[in-house]
């Protein structure tokens, strides 16, 4: 038998939330547990326990020692869950649907600038033909972008097909400037996010952000409850975002804001401090083990048909394959950028696999550590004591919803 190494999170009361990185588990000491168990992990540091040692044989006879072992602070060996994170691929259930590559706006920060401008619109039957084919292979999130989604004349076409499946969530991003006669669409969504930056950011070309909020403003209670306002946040703007916050949650929409992430090493100049700005998205309460799902998950499909890892690698030497093709999804899990995404986890990537959060945090966007290092397992320097306090937030959120006291 072997104790793990373990960190405290938090404290609760008299106990102490200690997570054990090796195995993703977490799991409420008391005061008193908590010093024997420290007094064993410094004896044996990764050596066998020795059975007839007192304060082992002490926790033994007591109730908690059964909690210990299923949440992995004494375990038989310590393999830990590496080969099996190693091993597990997620099979494809998102897919980034790129309806238009046409938009009214010139955003500095938007990942898919290079395309902005040509006369690029999905058809509805193509969009059936992509939509029944990605259907078919499990896919059941479907993230409608562009581009600008609302000027694909046939949009409110296209989510009604996806919408004749069964099990399905539509997932509508936009920059909120069209809506005049398009309430229905948006009946007919799960969730709509509109983009709209912060004070008088001169990020976004060509948008007036009184139009968006009036817009807002007028949209049905039904919908507005499955609105979310998200600010992308530049270098210089952190401090604006509480005003923004109070000013679209008084309107009775959901609000996030988020960092300007960088297409190059040169955008790290607009990068914001991170340390002034809120969670990167909402705490999930989960312990599963992330990693990026780019060309596994997740892919990107483009007005073609053309597709990508994910809607930040949307560029010609990513391209994967075309949904046109009748072998389109062996081309998929045969490609070299699945093979490459696959293997782009935080047990390959420097200064990752030792941390004490790596499975919670996942290591961070592999797209940005291409885009800023030219590199899919390069550390995120610049955004990971960001993600590092991320994890540790999230670790004592959950503490209590998974784990039982000791």
């Amino acid at each position: 038998m072997y104790i793990s190494k373990f960190i405290v999170i938090g404290k609760e009361n008299n106990y102490q939330k200690i997570y054990v990185p090796k195995y993703n588990s977490i799991v409420l000491v008391s005061a008193k547990m908590y010093i024997t168990l420290c007094n064993l992990a410094m004896k044996y540091n990764g050596s066998e326990i020795d059975v007839t040692n007192k304060d082992f044989k002490d926790i033994k006879e007591t109730p908690e020692y059964n909690i210990l072992v299923k949440n992995n602070v004494f375990v038989e060996n310590l393999n830990g869950l590496e080969e099996r994170y190693r091993l597990f691929v997620p099979s494809l259930s998102s897919v980034y649907f790129h309806v238009s590559q046409e938009c009214n706006l010139r955003c500095t920060y938007c990942y898919a600038r290079h395309n902005l401008g040509k006369n690029m619109i999905m058809s509805v039957q193509n969009a059936n033909r992509f939509i029944n084919q990605l259907y078919e292979k499990g896919v059941r999130n479907y993230i409608i972008t562009g581009g600008e989604p609302m000027l694909n004349p046939s949009l409110d076409a296209i989510i009604d097909i996806i919408n004749s499946k069964k099990d399905v969530r539509i997932e509508l991003l936009s920059n909120g400037t069209i809506l005049d006669g398009k309430i229905s669409i948006l009946e007919k969504l799960d969730n709509y996010i509109v983009s709209l930056d912060v004070g008088d950011s001169k990020q976004r070309r060509g948008i007036s952000a009184d139009k968006v909020l009036a817009n807002l403003t007028k949209l049905p209670e039904s919908i507005k409850n499955k609105t979310t306002v998200r600010s992308v946040i530049s270098r210089g703007e952190e401090l604006l975002v509480p005003e923004m916050r109070k000013k679209i949650e008084s309107l009775g929409l959901k609000y996030i804001s988020i960092p300007r992430l960088p297409n190059c090493a040169n955008d790290l100049m607009e990068f914001p401090d991170v340390s002034l700005l809120e969670a990167p998205m909402e705490l999930v309460d989960t312990l599963a083990m992330i990693r990026c799902g780019a060309a596994t998950s997740i892919v990107a499909v483009d007005w073609n048909g053309d597709v990508y890892p994910c809607q930040n690698l949307m560029r010609t030497e990513h391209l994967i394959t075309n949904m046109n093709s009748d072998l389109w999804y062996e081309n998929l899990l045969n490609s070299t950028m699945r093979t490459i995404m696959c293997k782009a986890h935080v047990l390959n990537i420097d200064k990752c696999k030792e941390c004490v959060v790596r499975f919670v945090c996942g290591g961070g966007c592999r797209a940005l550590s291409y885009n800023v290092y030219q590199n899919y397992y390069h550390h995120l320097e610049f955004y990971c004591h960001h993600f590092k306090k991320y994890a540790l937030d999230k670790l004592n959120k959950i503490a209590f919803k998974y784990n039982k006291k000791a």
